[in-house]
């Protein structure tokens, strides 16, 4: 059974497996050691169904949580600043069911509009979101100063 809920008291161990597993993967991508430091950056546990500025949603199979959105609330504008599925988990839906558990939190809020996140050259996540009618708006470059 593939599905989505708010996350729990009760999911933290397994949520911090899953960030841990996401920041590991997003530092071997382009882009990521900066992204996981800035705009990547999830914000604590918030295990709060019911919170009016943030929501954390738990990707399931079989009610093991195999996933993680962080959905924080911008004004009108709800950022998706967190998404995640276990690698062995991917193809099966569970990135679909949070999602779709996402965009109606979000629509709870009256929020107009939904952004995230996807580092330059990773297909698979440009991929997903597009198959959502999520479109690119905004393009960050970027040069490190540090080794000049």
């Amino acid at each position: 059974m593939i599905g989505a809920r708010p996350a729990v008291a009760a999911d933290a161990a397994a949520i911090a497996e899953l960030r841990a597993a996401a920041r590991s993967q997003t530092l071997d991508k382009r882009g990521g050691p900066h992204f996981s430091v800035s705009e990547g950056a999830a914000p604590a546990v918030l295990l709060d169904a019911d919170a009016d500025e943030a929501a954390v949603i738990v990707g399931l199979i079989h009610e093991t949580p195999v996933g993680i959105a962080t959905l924080e609330r911008r004004g009108a504008r709800a950022l998706l600043s967190e998404f995640y599925t276990h690698q062995e988990a991917r193809g099966v839906g569970v990135g679909h069911a949070m999602l779709e558990s996402v965009i109606a939190r979000a629509r709870d809020w009256n929020c107009t509009d939904l952004d995230s996140y996807a580092l330059p050259g990773d297909r698979d996540t440009k991929n997903f979101f597009e198959s959502h009618a999520m479109k690119s708006r905004l393009l960050i470059v970027h040069r490190s100063l540090s080794d000049e």
